[in-house]
């Protein structure tokens, strides 16, 4: 019988509150501390810290911990099969000495405040990584495989790119090592049974249908062997971000780290579900987004696609009055960037075209004296950044994505703005991003 999406969220959620009674409970003890010991040493400070955070797991951390192996023997009588369980002590002490070593900087810099939330931040973390990973290694005592399953609040690329494998873990290593757990995750672990399809033991969970998803993303970041050109072009010290024992491990690790940054461009419901986000038309009126759908409909076309796609969208409607326009905010958990979308119809010249007249917005609307539309974020406009929806052009999509990168780069030098990304509607529909690095400065 399948867990369902009910009984996993109230679990997460039963965890998530032990883990908010612990951050509270250290939030209030240093700040109380500090307010009565002005001019404490910060090393004092420090041990305190460490000791209340050591106060709060065994307060909540075992009582987390239990909920998780509820949930373990829970499912394992669902299938009949006996569970041996019991509670280890998973936070080492040198990891949470280090945590707070760390956090203390804020104290250096004459931050108290910052620093009580970063060690009751702390708390919360090593609460839920209590549950989680006691989950773990009881699977692992009972010879159980496990998948990591979003909960369905918020999913980082990293743990889409995790779940996305289905029933496959049996140890923290093959989960993504060190990664495996991080703050804000919003993964539960979850004990497999009797080699049954997964959508058989959690509902709504379908990693064969995620791992399409994540499949596309990694299309969308390009080829290998575009993506080892930019590597190639990349200096030592860029390559030197990607930890590893070879270059061909360090290589990897880069790939995989396009492909998790193009997923949290993604809406965290179509990578878990595909369910298309829906495309925000508040700002038009019912006669001008009529207007837009029937007048405009390859442009409507392209906003469709990219919300197939997994791109939520708020679009921008024209005011007249403005130096300029621009179409649509692409809405990420990171925040909400500015872009226009170009739609040629014949041939490259055409798209050329397109491309000055999307750039000379971003320099009309940063003028001293521009007209800025009514509720655009001036201070968010940042870099040109732009979406050709090639499907009704002339050219093919090698061609069209040659012209984009040879605009990018003549605009660049001929202009006052960094124009280095733009993404292309294939003509199968599908995202292709383009990156430009050469264009900067």
């Amino acid at each position: 019988m399948a867990v369902s999406q009910a009984r996993l969220n109230r679990y997460r959620a039963d965890v998530d509150a032990y883990g908010d009674a612990a951050a509270t409970y250290v939030e209030e003890y240093l700040s109380a501390l500090i307010a009565e010991n002005p001019g404490a040493p910060i090393s004092e400070i420090r041990d305190e810290a460490i000791a209340a955070i050591d106060d709060s797991l065994n307060a909540f951390g075992d009582q987390a911990s239990t909920l998780a192996l509820d949930l373990l023997e829970e499912m394992a009588d669902s299938y009949g099969v006996a569970v041996e369980t019991d509670i280890e002590d998973v936070i080492p002490a040198e990891m949470v000495d280090g945590g707070v070593r760390y956090a203390a900087r804020r104290l250096v810099e004459g931050d108290s405040p910052a620093f009580t939330r970063d060690v009751a931040d702390l708390s919360r973390y090593y609460i839920n990584r209590s549950a989680f990973e006691n989950m773990e290694r009881n699977c692992a005592r009972n010879d159980l495989r496990y998948a990591r399953v979003p909960s369905g609040r918020e999913t980082c690329g990293f743990c889409f790119m995790l779940s996305s494998r289905g029933f496959v873990y049996r140890s923290e290593q093959t989960a993504g090592s060190t990664h495996a757990y991080h703050d804000h995750c919003d993964c539960v672990i979850v004990p497999g049974f009797k080699d049954l399809p997964a959508s058989e033991q959690v509902e709504g969970y379908d990693p064969d249908a995620m791992l399409e998803r994540w499949h596309e993303c990694q299309d969308t970041v390009g080829t290998d062997a575009e993506l080892r050109e930019r590597w190639k072009s990349m200096t030592d010290k860029q390559r030197a971000r990607y930890k590893g024992r070879s270059d061909g491990e360090r290589y990897r690790r880069f790939a995989n780290a396009q492909a998790i940054s193009e997923a949290e461009t993604r809406d965290f419901r179509w990578l878990n579900t595909g369910e298309p986000p829906r495309i925000d038309t508040s700002s038009y009126s019912r006669k001008k987004l009529k207007r837009l759908k029937h007048e405009h409909s390859h442009e409507w076309d392209g906003y469709v696609a990219l919300s197939e796609n997994g791109v939520k969208q708020k679009l921008d409607a024209e005011d007249r009055s403005a130096s300029a326009n621009i179409d649509f905010e692409w809405i990420a958990d990171s925040g909400r960037q500015y872009w226009e979308l170009k739609t040629p119809e014949r041939d490259e010249w055409a798209l050329v075209k397109l491309l000055e007249e999307g750039y000379s917005k971003w320099e009309r609307l940063s003028a001293n004296d521009a007209r800025v539309p009514e509720e655009f974020d001036l201070s968010n406009l940042g870099n040109p950044r732009m979406v050709i929806d090639n499907r009704f052009s002339d050219m093919s999509d090698s061609d069209a994505e040659r012209v984009v990168y040879e605009q990018m780069t003549y605009l660049t030098s001929n202009g006052s703005f960094d124009f280095s990304e733009a993404v292309l509607i294939t003509k199968d529909g599908k995202l292709k991003r383009l990156i430009n690095e050469k264009s900067g400065s």
